[in-house]
């Protein structure tokens, strides 16, 4: 993309060495900067590209496709925001039993969107399963809780209400452990929420 360079252009109309066009002067007799086929060409292709790139079909009636597509190419570069959480280790990095119990509890510092929650557990419980929760503000954010089933190391990951939880800048978000293995309590668990910072 480059600003008209055609000689019947008016140069420096924007600043030092940034022409524009000329309108029409029928008092005059002027014809106006002439309109290049490549010049718009190149404002067609340098506007559809951003929507095409984030997968939009081009739609004559919407005209706020391209504000859409750089809407989304933003949202795409979002900042990664995520938490990590571990209970269940001792003090020399051996797993110790689970207990009921808060394992975290920060204030958001900023406006945060948590999509996911990520966990491995190095010891299954038995007996039970093994349930997480994470609160906002003292209400869980999940339609079921996540959970390490007896006998399973990796979590099934439950389901947050609405798919995703907005925490604003001062929410307190808790993390606890609700239950554990009754034979086997469960030992070294890491914990994640995934988001991107708002």
């Amino acid at each position: 993309m480059q600003r008209i360079d055609h000689p019947s252009a008016a140069p420096n109309m924007f600043g030092e060495g940034k022409s524009g066009f000329l309108p029409k002067n029928p008092a005059t007799n002027s014809q106006g900067t002439a309109i290049m086929d490549f010049w718009l060409n190149a404002v067609q292709e340098e506007v559809l590209n951003p929507i095409e790139f984030v997968g939009m079909t081009p739609d004559p009636d919407d005209r706020s496709q391209l504000r859409k597509a750089i809407q989304a190419m933003i949202a795409a570069q979002s900042r990664p925001y995520d938490l990590h959480f571990i209970a269940g280790f001792g003090p020399d990095g051996n797993g110790v039993d689970l207990a009921v119990q808060v394992i975290g509890r920060t204030i958001m510092p900023r406006d945060v969107r948590f999509t996911a929650v990520r966990s491995r557990i190095t010891l299954a419980p038995t007996g039970a399963a093994v349930i997480l929760d994470v609160e906002k503000n003292g209400a869980s954010i999940f339609a079921t809780r996540p959970q390490f089933e007896i006998g399973a190391t990796a979590l099934t990951p439950g389901v947050i209400t609405g798919g995703h939880v907005d925490f604003n800048t001062n929410d307190l978000l808790t993390v606890k452990v609700t239950q554990i293995g009754s034979v086997v309590k469960g030992q070294g668990l890491c914990f994640a929420l995934a988001g991107v910072a708002l």
